[in-house]
This record gives C-alpha cells, structure tokens and sequence, in this order.
C-alpha cells in the first residue's frame, strides 16, 4: 500500500480496477484544518487516455509493479505502433491511443521503455521531452514578443506552436506528454582556425 505522502512522479498504481502512470503532481495546503491535498495526472498505462485527480492526506492505494523493458520502435501500422524487445526480438504492438500525444514524437529506431504487468505489454513510456528539427515555419521576427507563437512543422511531419524567433532548421525541444514546445537547442558554436 502507498498513502498519499508517498505518491511521486512515475509511481505506477491501481485505481478504481485501472492501472495509472502518475505523469505529474502537486501538493497544496487547503487550510489549516484540511491539511495538504494532492492533485495529480494520471496515464492509463493500458489506454493512454490521462485523468486528473485530487487526493486527500488519508488515501491509499495499491502499487503496482510494472517491469520496464527497452523496446525499439520499428513502425506504425494504422493504428498499431509495432515496438521490438531489445532482449528477446519478440515483435509487439501498442495502439495509438496507449501511446497518447506521444506517438505524434516517435523515430524509426528510437529506443524506449515498454511497460510490461504480467508479462503482458500495457504500453510505452514515453522519453519525457524529444528534440526535433523545424522543417517549415513563417519567417522569424526577432524583436515579437516572447508570448506570440507561430506554426510549425516538426521534421516527422508534426505540427506544434513555436516562439516567433524560431526560423526553419532549428532544432527544439518538445514535451512529449503534452506536444508543446520548451525550448530552443542552442547548437554548440564553431571554433574558427
């Protein structure tokens, strides 16, 4: 059993029958009487579809042990994401709904986490944020503000909003639970000889 003190980023648990990746958490004081309460996401690691709930102090919950395995992704089909098991080079697949926004990021050959319950694949792990490179985006203005966003298009054909003073042949760094850009990869600069 795991009370709500407990809960962290990651944690896997059961709730309500369903099994749920917690993706984020916050703790707050609701006044002096009601103490700290807990708000979290929740990933349903077998559908992909993300809930929010409030905890209270005196909660608890069932953690569940999840088995974290690398898988390579190979390629979609339709709906299906084809993964590899790096250990046993069995072929499994996942829907795009268990993927969730993170399918819109994956890369031929990219390595992630399958979470296996039971020997069974429940779904993917996503790497928290992946950079990705402009393709096409409106010219940049470098003196907008920093609140004004434009279009663009991701090297896998994806398309997010951007800070104005991005041009295409960046490389940015994008949150892969949510699809929302983060920052700029600054490039190391050349040493001229």
């Amino acid at each position: 059993m795991v009370t709500t003190s407990q809960l962290r980023k990651g944690l896997v648990l059961e709730l309500e029958g369903a099994i749920y990746s917690i993706i984020w958490i916050q703790q707050q004081t609701s006044g002096p009487k009601a103490g700290v309460i807990t708000k979290v996401k929740l990933r349903n690691v077998r559908t992909g579809n993300i809930t929010e709930h409030t905890f209270k102090p005196t909660d608890k919950f069932n953690d569940v042990e999840i088995d974290r395995r690398k898988n390579q992704f190979l390629y979609a089909d339709g709906e299906k994401y084809v993964f590899m098991d790096k250990e046993t080079y069995e072929q499994l697949s996942v829907t795009k709904g268990q993927l969730g926004k993170g399918a819109l990021f994956l890369k031929p050959d990219m390595e992630v986490d399958a979470l296996y319950f039971k020997d069974e694949m429940m779904g993917v792990e996503m790497p928290p944020t992946i950079q990705m490179k402009i393709i096409s985006t409106l010219p940049s203005v470098t003196n907008a503000s920093g609140n004004v966003m434009k279009p663009a298009v991701l090297e896998n054909k994806t398309e997010i909003l951007v800070p104005q003073f991005l041009s295409s042949g960046e490389t940015v760094i994008v949150d892969t639970h949510t699809g929302e850009y983060m920052e700029r990869l600054h490039e190391p600069k050349k040493e001229h000889k």
